[in-house]
């Protein structure tokens, strides 16, 4: 989008120029509206606008800046006060933010960033993805980040003892899931579904023609027999939910077939009724899908008449409509055949480690390599070698050394010191690296590199250039799961749980639905390169079945999403109308405009609410009428003088 741009643009330089003084309309406005509140004897929240404008910007910029802010919102002056038409509050604030940005170019303050920042886990998982190929869930191998402002990149220069014991652990285990290293083990994963998951439906990403079940995506370290074993659902008393006739279930490795099971009804209460469940299959080396489904039976008529609800999982809820899947194991190797390394001559693997590992230095380090960088991580794969140890234990000790380094796990900027105060221009190099991790959470690949290398990266043209050829990239999906997640609050959809009692249809898959929805919206805005305004409104959405019956659009059918036009009819379009949106910003029993406000202020507007007063009342429930509407009721609240200044906006 053209706001991303400007972004990248504001990382590179500055101009010089005179200072700059606010206009007289400006002095007007603010002698006009303002100072009623904010002259030298009243100075409602600490602000003296005579002083202001008596001052040069440079003193005061930071006052002005809010000021704009509060005006450009039409907070300033406070409803219950005179104010000015739209027209005037539309010219003021372009009056303001011309002389501000103007002033702002010719003295930048950009800040001190800190010169060491760690990656975060979901960056750790991408940079393993990009520099070994392998796909990692690094949530099972670090701690959560801490989170700062809303974002989980802001704070993260701290490196404890206690997390650097667990980036030592990752390294090994990565780096032995990289080349297949011997000694071989069997080892085991279980990945288990969500239990108020509904199985009834056909799951996006399994055959047509099947329902229920899931897919997961595994890295086999070895080719050989792996078990897999599966596992029903059950309810409280261990009996498996939905069981009442024979039904079909099938096994996928990616999209081929490789076992079909039949299950049947017990006649009495049976624990070991899915014992059968698994099968030993020949996996090939590396990332693999395995998928687990029913074979769908037809609906009978009577309950398509019924319209039954859309949730099915549990026995205290909606008993389920036929037998679940509640988690898939995976156990093995058990007959290897061999690790995926190819085998090099012994006169010609010390040379061919050389330049493989010359290779991922560069790309890990996120710059050219230096000779003491490759004899440092070389000296691991040589000491590994005079170990006894042979090419792939001299390659595994390599790589470990790489993912501990910390030119690996830091985005070190350093500065020149003999000026370390001074506003110093991004070098390239460090300027790719800040690029590479905003679009793709990831480290730059080589043509960033190379063009930084060159002294090209930092030119207008070529810098236009790469940031339109990484939002082409696959990899810029990470904008939309990383930056929008953490920015529009989706990956708090996961923990909404309202109450079942209230809310008999909510289940898993809706929630997934409601996430699916507004990343869609996001990243179709990134392709369409759109206005950011879209956001807000579109009279589009993306939509399956399950969140279309949710809003109650009719003609939409099956389980894929699809872009659906025309949807402001039945009052959808743009974020606010989304319910990940909506569902993130409720309580469990209840909407709330409070809550829902203060997110639009922080999130959208960038006008955050001041903190509530120390001697705000509390809210007499027994002095509101229980049959007002909500609306009605909390304007009841904002009568409240000490409410209506917070409550009002």
């Amino acid at each position: 989008m053209r706001y991303f741009l400007v972004l990248f643009v504001i990382l590179v330089g500055s101009l010089k120029a005179e200072s700059i003084e606010l206009s007289n309309s400006v002095q007007h406005f603010v002698e006009e509206n303002c100072l009623d509140c904010h002259d030298h004897e009243v100075q409602k929240g600490n602000v003296n606008f005579e002083q202001l404008l008596d001052q040069d910007l440079t003193q005061s910029y930071a006052h002005w800046e809010k000021a704009y802010r509060l005006i450009l919102a039409q907070q300033m002056p406070p409803i219950g006060k005179e104010r000015p038409s739209k027209k005037s509050y539309k010219t003021i604030s372009e009056a303001m933010v011309k002389q501000l940005d103007a002033f702002a170019s010719e003295h930048p303050e950009p800040g001190q960033v800190a010169s060491f920042k760690r990656m975060t886990r979901y960056e750790y998982q991408n940079a393993i993805r990009d520099l070994l190929g392998l796909e990692i869930d690094a949530s099972k191998l670090l701690p959560v980040d801490s989170s700062s402002h809303g974002f989980d990149n802001v704070t993260v220069s701290d490196l404890s003892p206690t997390l650097m014991e667990r980036y030592l652990s990752a390294a090994q285990k990565i780096a032995q899931m990289a080349i297949g290293a011997s000694p071989l083990r069997v080892d085991g994963k279980t990945f288990r579904i969500k239990p108020d998951l509904t199985q009834d439906s056909h799951v996006q990403g399994l055959p047509f023609g099947t329902r229920g079940g899931s897919s997961f995506v595994h890295h086999f370290i070895h080719s050989g027999m792996y078990e897999i074993k599966i596992n029903l659902m059950r309810d409280r008393y261990e009996e498996v939910e939905g069981l009442s006739e024979v039904h079909t279930m099938k096994l996928f490795l990616g999209d081929e077939e490789k076992k079909s099971f039949q299950i049947k009804p017990a006649s009495e209460k049976e624990v070991k009724i899915d014992d059968h469940l698994k099968a030993r299959i020949s996996v090939p080396a590396g990332l693999q899908k395995l998928g687990i489904s029913f074979l769908r039976k037809p609906r009978q008529i009577s309950e398509t008449l019924r319209k039954p609800m859309e949730s099915h999982f549990n026995s205290f809820r909606h008993p389920r409509q036929g037998p679940a899947v509640y988690q898939l194991s995976v156990m093995g190797p058990f007959e290897t055949k061999g690790a995926s390394v190819s085998d090099e001559e012994i006169n010609k693997e010390d040379e061919s480690a050389k330049a493989y590992l010359k290779s991922l230095i560069k790309k890990a380090f996120r710059r050219p390599v230096k000779a003491d960088d490759l004899e440092r991580i070389y000296k691991h794969y040589r000491e590994s070698r005079s170990r006894g140890g042979g090419y792939d234990q001299g390659i595994q000790a390599a790589i470990e050394a790489i993912l501990i380094s910390r030119d690996f796990l830091f985005r070190i900027e350093l500065k020149e010191e003999s000026h370390p105060k001074r506003i110093a221009k991004v070098t390239d190099l460090d300027l790719a690296t800040r690029l590479s991790f905003f679009i793709w959470s990831s480290f730059p690949d080589e043509e960033l590199i190379d063009l930084a290398t060159e002294g090209q990266l930092s030119e207008a043209k070529v810098l236009e250039s790469q940031v339109r050829r990484m939002l082409k990239d696959p990899k810029s999906h990470a904008l939309v799961k990383n930056f929008a997640q953490q920015w529009l609050y989706l990956r708090n959809v996961n923990s909404i749980n309202p109450n079942a009692r209230l809310f008999l249809d909510f289940d898993q898959n809706l929630r997934e639905a409601m996430k699916q929805e507004t990343e869609l919206l996001f990243a179709e805005m990134m392709k369409k390169d759109s206005s950011v305004m879209d956001l807000i409104h579109s009279d589009f959405t993306f939509l399956n079945e399950r969140l279309a019956k949710h809003y109650q659009i009719p003609h939409v059918y099956g389980s894929h999403f699809r872009k659906v036009e025309g949807v402001g009819q039945y009052h959808r379009g743009g974020i606010l109308r989304h319910a990940s949106i909506l569902g993130t910003t409720s309580y469990a029993t209840r909407t709330s405009p409070v809550l829902r406000g203060n997110w639009i202020l922080e999130n959208i507007l960038g006008t955050p609410p001041p903190p509530a007063p120390n001697d705000v009342p509390t809210l007499d429930e027994n002095a509101v009428d229980e049959t007002l509407s909500f609306r009605e009721r909390f304007e009841q609240h904002r009568s409240n003088s000490k409410c209506a200044s917070c409550h009002n906006v």
